[in-house]
């Protein structure tokens, strides 16, 4: 980081490193590397809004986690930034925000089972037991046919697509110059030859 001080893949793995050991203050300062929050990636400031909620620094990371929540983001993205946001309203007692969280999440992501949990969560804490219990049936009548990553296991992993896209963009300069290259190698015998 010291030759390229803002090279994305260094800073998001350094800030999962961080994060992994539980240096959450350290997490935001590396991911404030990336400059304006606005202009980074959307898993860079889902990264930030979350680490920003662990060391009390509520109202950015509210905003961020809201700005996460934009349907250009990558759908595991959305969903971890709709549970936090539901969460934090649970935990400052605003139960009926979390709800009208979740369940606008849940009509984008039917499938994602972490939501309907969260979502019977919120009912039992406002003491709707029966629709909780509803919301729980639902869940078991829900035929899983296929393996799918969850939204928390993929926060969880190492933060490999800014490490992807960054070899694909290596590797379409790359064969951009070949033809520079073959140039440079005919004019000067010496690289022929090696």
């Amino acid at each position: 980081m010291t030759l390229e001080p803002h090279h994305q893949a260094s800073l998001l793995g350094t800030a999962a490193d961080h994060e992994w050991f539980g240096h959450y203050a350290e997490v935001v300062e590396v991911l404030d590397g990336f400059g304006d929050p606005s202009d980074a990636p959307f898993e860079v400031r889902l990264r930030r809004a979350i680490n920003l909620l662990r060391i009390g620094r509520t109202r950015d990371a509210v905003a961020e986690l809201q700005a996460c929540t934009n349907p250009s983001a990558a759908a595991w993205i959305r969903t971890v930034a709709y549970e936090e946001l539901a969460l934090y309203c649970v935990d400052n007692d605003r139960p009926g925000e979390a709800e009208a969280l979740v369940e606008e999440a849940i009509a984008q992501f039917p499938q994602e089972t972490t939501l309907r949990l969260l979502h019977a969560y919120i009912l039992e804490d406002q003491g709707q037991l029966g629709e909780a219990r509803r919301t729980l049936a639902r869940l078991d009548q829900q035929a899983v046919t296929t393996y799918q990553e969850s939204p928390r296991r993929r926060y969880a992993r190492w933060p490999s697509e800014v490490f992807e896209e960054e070899q694909r963009s290596i590797r379409k300069v790359a064969v951009e110059h070949l033809g520079d290259l073959a140039a440079a190698m005919a004019a000067n015998p010496t690289l022929r030859s090696q």
